[in-house]
């Protein structure tokens, strides 16, 4: 069997409300934004529609991802590999569970765990290849105010300075020059 991936050209609050809208305007964007919007939207999908069985040259094939997951991140590493981290499980608790998809191969593989559940965190792709993952909403459901950074030579988790208030739901950016402690 063959996934079908399907891009979109806008991803937003509003990816998971209309996803069938969605569907029908997909267009080619960059890998990061297509891996979102196929887990946020459930994009991937089987399909051996047209192709007699085959896979068109421009489409690739990756197979299901190894956790059902909801406001999640996805993160594309300097490498090529997407980091995806954290989100709802289908009983809508935040998971501590990473995946990283190679989408050379179409393989996903479980990563080490995050040492604090989160959903609608912040992931942020480091000048240095390592991933800053803040915020969120953690296993009471309360904002978090806390931080962990994932190594991509080691793939673990390291615990990092904790915001001043909790957010959950925010974006967050690396600036030029930031020091890192």
């Amino acid at each position: 069997m063959h996934w079908k991936l399907w891009t979109v050209t806008t991803i937003g609050h509003q990816a998971r409300k209309s996803c069938s809208t969605l569907k029908a305007s997909a267009q080619a964007i960059t890998l990061a934004v297509l891996i979102l919007a196929a887990a946020a939207c459930g994009l991937i999908g089987s399909s051996d529609e047209g192709s007699g069985g085959q896979m068109p040259p421009d489409q690739t094939d990756i197979r299901s991802s190894l956790q059902a997951r909801d406001a999640h991140t996805a993160t594309l590493l300097q490498d090529g590999r997407v980091l995806v981290t954290g989100g709802f499980d289908s009983d809508v608790w935040p998971r501590d569970t990473v995946e990283v998809l190679d989408p050379k191969t179409g393989v996903w593989s479980a990563g080490s765990n995050m040492s604090t559940p989160r959903a609608f965190h912040a992931a942020t792709l480091l000048r240095d290849g390592r991933v800053l993952v803040t915020g969120g909403l953690g296993p009471k459901l309360s904002p978090l105010a806390s931080a962990e950074v994932w190594d991509p030579e080691t793939e673990l988790w390291s615990p990092y300075l904790s915001m001043a208030a909790r957010r959950r739901g925010h974006t967050s950016t690396e600036f030029p020059k930031t020091v890192l402690w």
